[in-house]
Order: structure tokens, then C-alpha cells, then sequence
């Protein structure tokens, strides 16, 4: 399985977030969106539009600095599931959505592709942010 290009980005910034903002059990003041960029590797455009879903979905959290907004972790930023965050990036995580349920594969193998995407639904609800971000 591979990542969507949104959720790769997202999944970068999030860390890049998470990392920065409690280093060593310093808590620190966040990111700007140059900076984001800088340490995560997402263009601009992109982590702009990324982290506009992000504050509404909840899972980071911004103010303003002087003329820069500063992103940092919403208060259960780590209890956040991958689920989630594909859902937020790509509105969806129905890995078989792109097939024709009147196709003879769909039609044949339906049940069994529902439950293997019932299955991977879970695993992704009980893979959370704090298993990737830790304090160092």
C-alpha cells in the first residue's frame, strides 16, 4: 500500500510539528510555515493548503506572531489515528472506492474487499501520532 502524496505531506508536517514543539520535555513556541517547509521538505502550496485542513479537522493548532502565523499540536495531537489523518487529507480512506461496484471483480470479491478494508480501517484507527513522535 502506498501513501497518497497529501497524506505523505501531512504526515511529515505533523511530525515536523509534534518534534519541534517538546524536544527533551522543552516545550517550545511552534513553527512558522517557512519553517515547516524547511525541516519537512513540503512545498509551500501544499503544506499552506495541509495545514488549512489540519486547524479544522483539530489536530494542530495556530496564533499569530507579529505578521506569521505559528503552527503547533492541538492538545490530543498525539492521540491522533492515522485514520484520521488520511481522512482529513484525502477525504476518504475507502482504498476500493475507485472500483466499479457493477464490474465482475467488484461484484465477485465485494464482501471480501469490504472486509479486508474493514481491517486495514482498524489497524489505521489504532496506529496513533504518538507511536511515530516521542520526546528524544
Amino acid at each position: 500500500m502506498q501513501l497518497k502524496r497529501d497524506t505523505d505531506y501531512a504526515l511529515r508536517i505533523l511530525y515536523c510539528i509534534g518534534k519541534n514543539f517538546s524536544i527533551k520535555g522543552v516545550v517550545h513556541c511552534g513553527l512558522t510555515l517557512p519553517e515547516i517547509c524547511m525541516q519537512s521538505g513540503v512545498p509551500k502550496l501544499a503544506a499552506n493548503r495541509l495545514c488549512e485542513k489540519l486547524l479544522k479537522k483539530g489536530i494542530i493548532r495556530s496564533r499569530k506572531r507579529r505578521s506569521e502565523t505559528i503552527y503547533y499540536p492541538s492538545g490530543q495531537f498525539k492521540n491522533q489515528s492515522l485514520l484520521g489523518i488520511i481522512e482529513t487529507t484525502e477525504n476518504t480512506a475507502q482504498l476500493f472506492a475507485v472500483f466499479d461496484k457493477k464490474n465482475g471483480l467488484f461484484r465477485r470479491y465485494g464482501e471480501k474487499l469490504e472486509t479486508i478494508q474493514d481491517e486495514i480501517e482498524e489497524v489505521l484507527s489504532n496506529a496513533t501520532l504518538k507511536f511515530f513522535i516521542r520526546d528524544e
